[in-house]
């Protein structure tokens, strides 16, 4: 299922690009395939396990910047230091 959403939604982006560089971005044709792709990428957003993905790598982001935080925050102070 997620496989098959994710392929709509590329085709979103593929029918919106088409739409832009054929018609131009403010055209009825170009606002209507923008719909379209907000629809397919909400559609895949909301997916429970996309969902659940997107979760546990929010939580693996803030764990990565937290451990930045730890490993590189005195090396920032010691560089002022040295200035």
């Amino acid at each position: 299922e997620v496989m098959a959403l994710a392929y709509q939604k590329d085709l979103a982006i593929t029918n919106l690009s088409d739409a832009i560089n054929h018609f131009g971005e403010n055209s009825e044709e170009a606002k209507k395939a923008q719909h379209e792709l907000f629809l397919k990428k909400e559609a895949l957003d909301n997916h429970p396990l996309v969902r659940d993905y997107l979760k546990a790598y929010q939580e693996v982001r803030e764990l990565y910047f937290d451990l930045n935080d730890i490993l590189f925050s005195n090396l920032s102070l010691k560089m002022k230091e040295h200035k």
